[in-house]
């Protein structure tokens, strides 16, 4: 009697299985990019408990069901999550970028800070990361991040990638990659000219005397 009790869940389970493993598959590279989530400093373990927890509670949001998980499938949800998750953390890719010509411009290159994002990196770059993870995080914006990637399944359902002009998401990426160097070079024109100008006056001074 209790197994034919738990027939129908355990059938409405293996039917929403294949939708689950694609939300999945979505949501675990937004999550490696997502600030915050994606620092160092958050343990693997909570990562995973993470993505499963927000796939149970983003799975009734997906209005079609897919019937069959396939290698296709699951490339495309993970493009898909890469691709808005890069779009939110372009910001501190460009400060990251900054803060490192900055140290370089100002001789502080040499000193390094603590790694957030897995690798070594400058002090200043550690301080500018460091800020902006925190005012991501104290202004809501994760979860104004997290409802774009729920606003996606509607415009983008699941197993609905194949559907999309590749060129032009690849256009899209590479766009937004430009911008990032572009934002890290205007941030650190200012030190710079510092640099310049001041490397400049000593060779004027050694010249004169």
């Amino acid at each position: 009697p209790i197994l034919a009790a738990l027939q129908p869940l355990i059938e409405q389970a293996g039917s929403t299985l294949p939708s689950a493993a694609a939300l999945l598959s979505r949501l675990s590279p937004f999550l490696l990019l997502l600030p915050g989530i994606a620092d160092q400093t958050v343990s693997m373990r909570m990562r995973i408990t993470f993505a499963l927890v927000l796939t149970f509670l983003l799975l009734p949001l997906v209005g079609r069901a897919i019937d069959e998980i396939s290698v296709p499938i699951i490339l495309s949800e993970a493009a898909i999550g890469f691709s808005i998750g890069f779009g939110i953390r372009a910001l501190l890719f460009s400060l990251s970028i900054a803060g490192a010509i900055i140290a370089q411009a100002l001789s502080l290159s040499q000193i390094f800070g603590f790694a957030t994002e897995g690798d070594s990196s400058s002090l200043l770059s550690s301080m500018l990361t460091l800020a902006a993870t925190t005012l991501f995080l104290t202004s809501d914006l994760d979860v104004y991040a997290l409802g774009q990637l729920a606003d996606s399944l509607n415009e983008i359902p699941l197993g609905g990638g194949a559907a999309l002009d590749q060129g032009n998401v690849a256009e899209i990426v590479t766009s937004l990659g430009r911008r990032i160097y572009e934002l890290a070079v205007m941030l650190c024109i200012p030190y710079m000219i510092l640099n310049f100008s001041y490397f400049l006056l000593l060779g004027l001074l050694n010249r004169a005397m």
